[in-house]
Formats: structure tokens, C-alpha cells, sequence
């Protein structure tokens, strides 16, 4: 059954005991079975466990995601940019995660300002092909998340993160879709899906302004009728930054309130329940 869950900058800028506390048991209320966060939020060991006590007691799965820091990946340093992941990947086992996902091979916001090289790919492959074998041995699937042109020149479209994945050559490294990225370089949601069959376990979906679904000119319909026909079993999450980090803010080009509060585009995600049973798609907590 298909998890559907929540980036946690829909209620936080930034994980913490006191965010576990309140919006773990929340989003178990909500039928909200996943929460995406930041393995570099906690401040130490004893908050990963506190956390990881909560996840396991609500029956929520915690799924982590990164972006390499500018320092590091802004070009790739490899080296810097693998100890980067190993603590990313240590902390991810420790809370529970199955998932380590994101921008795990470039800074979010960063390009080149020409087309993505062979030698760029070539390093990202250099850098992802051991932190996969790493993250295997802690029970870690790896994620690269193909994000728009605008936040990277690397990796746009399903049919590039497919290539990349097939270049690193680790069964445990998944292509991550993103519907508010898909909007814009994909020739269409279907297109989109097709080119990543059998390659894709986790899927963003996002609204095109970011905020609550239906409230944007994605086409929903077209989304879930995409997932439905590759026969998409992996997990969906929820990315509304009504809290996003300041840092982030830049690169993620958000100006404005996407959404009044949480709670708003929460009971907007009845649409996607709706959309998912019309296309046969099970998800988890109602």
C-alpha cells in the first residue's frame, strides 16, 4: 500500500523535539503516514532517538532528504560532498528511514549556466556509486530528485534521472519525480511517468504555486492516471512549503505565502485521495 506523506516544511522550518512532538501524532490524525526531513536538523544522537520513538509509535515512517551544501556542491567536491552523505546516511538509519532522496549530488540553486557535461555526470556517478553501496548496508535506498531548470542544470527530467541511474548501477538508487518539476520539463505527466518505470519509488506532489491542491493548474487527473499506468507502488509526499527554511528561500524562489496555514492544504489532499482510488492507487491511512 502506497504511504502518503508530507515534507515537513508544510508545518516547520525545521525539525526539532518539539516539531516531532507535536507533528508526528498530527499527521497520524490526518491520515498522513510519512514525514520527509532534513537528517542535518538534529542537534544530536539523543534527538535522532527521540524522534525515532515518536515515528515508531504513531506508525509514521520518517523518510530524509538533502541537498548538498554550496560549499561542496557548487561544483561537486567530491570528496567533501561523499563525508557529507555518510553522515546524512548514518543519521537516516538511525531515525528509521528506508530513504535517503533529494539533491544528493548538487546544491539546490546551483548551475553552471551551460548544459550538464559528461565529466559533471561522470563525478556524480563517482560520488553516488559508494555512497550507494553505504547506504545498502544500513537498509538505505539512495534518491536523485530531477528538479526544474531553474534549480539545476544537472538532472531535469524522469529520462535523465533514468540515465544517471543506470550509470551509477546500484539497485538500491531511485529516480524521485516531483509534479511541480514534471510541470514544467516534462512533455507531460505520462511521458514523464513512462520514462521512469520500474525506476521510480517516490514521488513529490506539489501543487504549481506550491500551495493546496486544486488551487493550481496541475492537472491531477493526468497525474494519478500516470502513476496508475506504470503501476507506481512506491510512495507519494505532500511538498507545500508553508514553512520553508530561510535558507531555502532563494533557491526555491519563495517570495510569498504559498498557502494560509497547513491545515489548508492538508484538507486539500482529499483531492488526491479522490484521485488515487478513481486510478486503483491504495494509499495508506484512509
Amino acid at each position: 500500500m502506497i504511504r502518503l506523506g508530507a515534507h515537513a516544511s508544510l508545518w516547520t522550518p525545521k525539525w526539532s523535539r518539539e516539531a516531532a512532538e507535536k507533528f508526528i501524532p498530527e499527521a497520524a490524525r490526518n491520515g498522513i503516514t510519512a514525514i520527509e526531513i532534513n537528517p542535518y536538523d538534529f542537534a544530536d544522537d539523543a534527538a535522532i532517538d527521540h524522534s525515532a520513538r515518536l515515528f515508531s509509535k504513531h506508525d509514521v515512517v520518517p523518510i530524509c532528504s538533502v541537498g548538498l551544501p554550496p560549499a561542496i556542491g557548487a561544483p561537486l567536491k567530491i570528496a567533501e560532498a561523499a563525508r557529507f552523505l555518510d553522515k546524512a546516511i548514518e543519521r537516516a538509519a538511525r531515525v528509521g528511514a528506508q530513504l535517503l532522496t533529494g539533491l544528493t549530488y548538487a546544491t539546490l540553486g546551483y548551475k553552471s549556466g551551460m548544459p550538464a557535461t559528461d565529466a559533471e555526470y561522470r563525478d556524480i556517478v563517482t560520488l553516488l556509486k559508494p555512497a550507494a553501496r553505504r547506504a545498502a548496508e544500513h537498509g538505505l535506498t539512495i534518491g536523485i530528485e530531477a528538479c526544474n531548470r531553474y534549480e539545476t542544470h544537472l538532472l531535469n527530467t524522469g529520462a535523465q534521472g533514468a540515465m544517471l541511474q543506470e550509470m551509477i548501477g546500484a539497485s538500491n538508487v531511485t529516480v524521485h519525480l516531483d509534479t511541480y518539476h514534471m510541470n514544467i520539463e516534462e512533455e507531460s505527466f505520462a511521458a514523464g511517468f513512462r520514462s521512469v518505470k520500474g525506476r521510480c519509488r517516490y514521488v513529490h506532489l506539489s501543487e504549481s504555486n506550491r500551495g493546496a491542491f486544486g488551487k493550481g493548474t496541475i492537472d491531477w487527473e493526468k497525474v494519478f492516471a500516470g502513476l496508475a499506468e506504470i503501476g507506481f507502488d512506491g510512495n507519494l509526499t505532500i511538498e507545500s512549503f508553508v514553512n520553508v527554511p530561510e535558507e531555502f528561500k532563494a533557491a526555491l524562489s519563495v517570495w510569498r505565502p504559498v498557502a494560509e496555514n497547513a491545515d489548508v492544504v492538508v484538507e486539500s489532499t482529499s483531492l488526491l485521495r479522490e484521485k488515487a482510488k478513481k486510478h486503483g492507487l491504495a494509499l495508506a491511512g484512509g
